[in-house]
């Protein structure tokens, strides 16, 4: 089963706010989800390059667990299959 990665992003933090609670509750709910949290700025270039970076990784991190899930998955079924028959030909 793949699973589907989440980012919760905060825009535009070249523009200073000062509500702490906003940030602390966005940073909770991507907590809840079990999301990324990234804080970026387009026209600062703030966070731009890591952000893809951690799409990239995670994505990658994804497709290697999924294959090692089937190469599982195959080893479970080639034993079941050697055990129902007690030979593999």
């Amino acid at each position: 089963m793949s699973k589907c990665l989440k980012f919760v992003l905060k825009t535009k933090c070249d523009i200073k706010n000062d509500n702490e609670n906003l940030l602390k509750d966005i940073k909770k709910y991507a907590n809840e989800i079990d999301a990324i949290f990234f804080e970026t700025s387009a026209k600062d270039n703030i966070n731009i390059d890591a952000l893809y970076q951690s799409i990239c990784f995670n994505v990658e991190k994804l497709k290697l667990q999924d294959d090692e899930a089937q190469i599982r998955i195959n080893r479970i079924e080639n034993q079941s299959k050697y055990n129902s028959s007690n030979c593999w030909c």
